[in-house]
């Protein structure tokens, strides 16, 4: 079913969000929308306000684990969300879209000789996303980049005020696979500060890390990449951590921990959230008790 809240934006009812989250695991939203420009958006929140349900933001759903029971509001997802606006100043500014896939953004510098987000080009997320969760990659023997490395600032939506603010980069705090940004704040466009450089070393960079990628991360099954972030202050990763703890291969339901990668788990069989959540639990206790160190999950479970 498909409300028409004005002539161009509809809210559709029931939708299934299994394909709006890359683990492919999730129920229905109640009310879903996909808007595609600023206008669009605003009439959908103005919708979801006056119906006084919940909010669920959704980019490219990277990094979320949706409920078997779905979402009781309005998911809205960015997808289609001003894909490819983009701008470039002069000295190397570039300007796009919150809706923007990390991808693209790679690929636009590509296009445009601008280094420096080479390493989000294999992220499925989008910009917005990115600056709120800080995402970042790095190749072993090439350094760790994270996009407050190239950040200059963005124009969010405050959620509660209903108010459009430009922050720069001393009006956030950029931590590891966080900021200051919470679930309140919607990034509409977002500017990144970049070196300008010949096309060819820009697309080595790209190549060199989709390669790497490939060899040591697990994609063969949906995912949501990561699922525990690093542990602060110890000479060992999640993922050694796990594959010390022999959290490899183990299974629960369809959810199982790739035998490449023990931080990735996957989507192997129509897998339940309720089986990833328990995969997730053994796999925490597991690690707390031969380690004593407290997995933090990476992954935001979105359900009660």
């Amino acid at each position: 079913m498909s409300l028409r809240i004005d002539s161009k934006t509809s809210i559709r009812t029931e939708v299934p969000l299994t394909s709006y989250s890359t683990f492919k695991i999730g129920g229905p939203a109640r009310f879903f929308a996909e808007p595609r420009t600023r206008e669009e958006l605003f009439q959908v929140l103005e919708f979801q306000k006056a119906e006084g349900v919940s909010l669920l933001i959704l980019g490219r759903g990277s990094n979320v684990l949706i409920s078997d029971d779905g979402f009781s509001g309005l998911a809205v997802s960015l997808r289609q969300f001003e894909p490819d606006q983009f701008s470039v100043d002069p000295d190397g500014l570039l300007h796009v879209s919150g809706g923007m896939s990390l991808f693209r953004l790679a690929m636009i510098s590509q296009e445009e000789g601008l280094r420096g987000v080479e390493f989000v080009c294999h992220i499925p997320g989008t910009v917005g996303g990115a600056i709120v969760m800080n995402a970042g990659f790095g190749r072993r023997g090439h350094g760790y980049f994270e996009i407050k490395d190239v950040f200059e600032s963005c124009a969010i939506l405050d959620l509660n005020s209903n108010q459009i603010k430009v922050l720069r980069k001393q009006d956030i705090r950029f931590e590891y696979r966080s900021s200051s940004l919470g679930s309140n704040h919607l990034v509409l466009e977002a500017a990144f500060r970049l070196t300008p450089t010949r096309r060819e070393i820009v697309e080595a960079e790209i190549k060199a890390n989709f390669a790497y990628r490939n060899s040591v991360q697990d994609l063969r099954f949906p995912s949501a990449g990561s699922t525990f972030k690093n542990p602060k202050d110890h000479p060992l990763t999640s993922g050694e951590l796990l594959e010390r703890a022999k959290m490899k291969g183990f299974r629960i339901g369809g959810a199982m921990v790739s035998e490449r990668h023990a931080n990735f788990f996957l989507n192997v069989d129509h897998a339940r959230a309720q089986d990833v959540l328990e995969l997730m639990a053994v796999a925490r206790n597991r690690v707390f008790e031969e380690f004593g160190v407290q997995l933090e999950p990476e992954v935001r479970y979105v359900g009660s």
